[in-house]
């Protein structure tokens, strides 16, 4: 079965190095404290009775080694390539040693065989001993692999593999070998991916969009910071309710940005106007948060008790995903009064041309 963290160990050189690593890495994965077990797909060689045939001995009986060996199998594990039919049935006879004359070594070399001068005992033909059976080797693009598979028993899925990473970084690794996440560690890491992409395309776009509704490209990055500070609630309320950082925290915080910019939007859009009649940048924005204050607070906490329900809900992640958006909001609410108009007439002073002008005069060529 696929543990909670699968870490794949390749190498294409000595397969003894490949295994002794595997064990170092298994060993510090049960010393993490995160997994209450590990296995390995590596399982130590069993015992195996193999024969070892003299080639001048079965030239002498005329026998050859596979016949020796589908003897030795028949008398030991049965053979059924004869059937008894009866009434139209057909039943299927197996015939095999008693347990009790294949019991050691010495038993087994005393198994019969026709040859050119009559029955004889195998163990006229050759040696038969005890040794370790051959390991089953998996492989993968060309390379030998082993697998740890990791099942844990505290902690989170993130926190586990970022501890293990640490701890792996210590180990000296022989030439050619290297290991990688796989499974649902591995499925959790492309997902985080892809959600950071997800993430970066919606702030481009909002940014695109208030670019146009407000005919301006600097306000819109006062509207945005929210979108930052918003992160504080979140972060805090997944800390104190002690719910975990998962993909459904993570798709939720995408969700929010088009939640968070609203607060802003009142507050910006509504100073703008005064702005448009004249009035200056600070008293505009004071006017804004005076008259934009219940609206905001109201907004928010409509989301806020809108998101309660789900702490009911029996799914952990459903009730990640209502502590994001409630720490988002209630950050958005508190630094959209704090931010915002600070940026917003940062913003408003801030003139290209000025800029220029007084880069031109530093720099006379220009």
């Amino acid at each position: 079965n696929e543990g909670d963290v699968s870490v794949e160990i390749s190498g294409a050189g000595n397969y003894e190095e490949l295994v002794a690593l595997s064990k170092k890495m298994k060993l510090v994965m049960e010393k993490t404290g995160f997994f209450r077990s590990v296995l390995s797909s590596y399982k130590n060689p069993r015992k195996e009775i193999q024969f070892v045939p003299e080639q001048k001995k079965l030239i002498e009986y005329g026998l050859t080694a596979d016949k020796v060996g589908k003897a030795i199998r028949s008398a030991i594990y049965g053979d059924n390539t004869n059937n008894y039919k009866e009434k139209g049935e057909e039943y299927d006879i197996n015939v095999e040693l008693d347990d009790r004359y294949a019991e050691n070594l010495s038993d087994i070399g005393e198994i019969t065989l026709g040859s050119l001068k009559g029955l004889i005992p195998v163990s006229r033909l050759g040696r038969i001993k005890y040794a370790n059976a051959l390991p089953t080797i998996r492989h993968e693009g060309k390379k030998r692999i082993i697998r740890l598979e990791g099942y844990l028993a505290k902690g989170r899925l993130g926190s586990a593999t970022r501890v293990l990473d640490r701890e792996l970084r210590k180990i000296q690794f022989p030439k050619g070998t290297g290991y990688r996440y796989m499974g649902m560690s591995e499925r959790q890491r492309r997902s985080g991916r892809q959600l950071s992409r997800a993430f970066s395309l919606a702030v481009i776009l909002t940014y695109m969009l208030l670019a146009a509704i407000l005919n301006s490209f600097k306000q819109p990055l006062s509207i945005l910071m929210v979108v930052a500070a918003s992160f504080i609630g979140v972060f805090y309320a997944l800390f104190f309710l002690g719910y975990s950082n998962n993909m459904i925290a993570v798709l939720s915080m995408v969700m929010l940005i088009g939640l968070a910019v609203n607060n802003a939007i009142l507050l910006v859009d509504f100073a703008m106007q005064k702005m448009s009649e004249g009035v200056e940048v600070k008293e505009a924005l004071r006017i804004s948060a005076r008259a934009k204050f219940n609206a905001i607070f109201m907004t928010t906490l409509a989301v806020i008790l809108g998101l309660i329900p789900q702490f009911a809900s029996v799914t952990e992640m459903k009730k990640s995903m209502a502590a994001v958006m409630m720490g988002g909001m209630m950050g958005s609410w508190l630094f959209t009064f704090i931010f915002v108009p600070v940026a917003f007439w940062y913003l408003e002073k801030f003139e290209v041309k000025r800029i220029f002008n007084k880069v031109k005069r530093i720099f006379p060529v220009l």
